[in-house]
């Protein structure tokens, strides 16, 4: 686990950067705002499995991220973002399956063993992700930032 500096405590890269400007600069409601605003046009103009995976997890993660990771306990923090984590992929799997209008009589023999992996699986890659996610926000914040704000004055 890699921790950083407190007041970028969340990742500011790509999308995550402009959360991390709003919620650590600002306030929680300007990141809120901007999560919303990019869920609203994630509605509009992406497809339907990447709408809900956007809305139901990458939109509003790093605000999640930054308040848990507050906490400045490792252990609760990780259990929190696993549940938040376990909760996002639980309720996409039964909302894949109303709006897809999948049945899980269709999986067969996959249905008792096969999700179950899957979720295994998806929790390593979401470690793996919630790392090189925090890693990723101290390049950004230790290295590209300070070259673009000297490019801006």
């Amino acid at each position: 686990y890699f921790r950083f500096r407190e007041e970028f405590r969340l990742p500011r890269f790509g999308t995550g950067e402009r959360y991390g400007q709003s919620v650590s600069k600002r306030s929680l409601s300007r990141g809120t705002s901007f999560a919303t605003s990019t869920a609203f046009l994630a509605f509009l103009f992406a497809e339907t499995e990447s709408k809900l995976i956007y809305i139901c997890f990458f939109g509003f993660y790093p605000i999640i991220k930054c308040l848990i990771e507050k906490l400045r306990k490792t252990v609760v923090e990780w259990i929190l973002k696993f549940s938040v984590f376990n909760f996002c992929v639980v309720s996409l799997y039964f909302l894949f399956a109303e709006v897809l209008m999948l049945s899980f009589e269709d999986l067969g023999k996959f249905a008792e063993y096969g999700t179950l992996v899957l979720l295994l699986l998806g929790n390593i890659v979401f470690v793996v992700y919630d790392i090189a996610f925090s890693r990723l926000a101290v390049t950004y914040i230790d290295r590209i930032h300070p070259k673009i704000e000297k490019l801006l004055k």
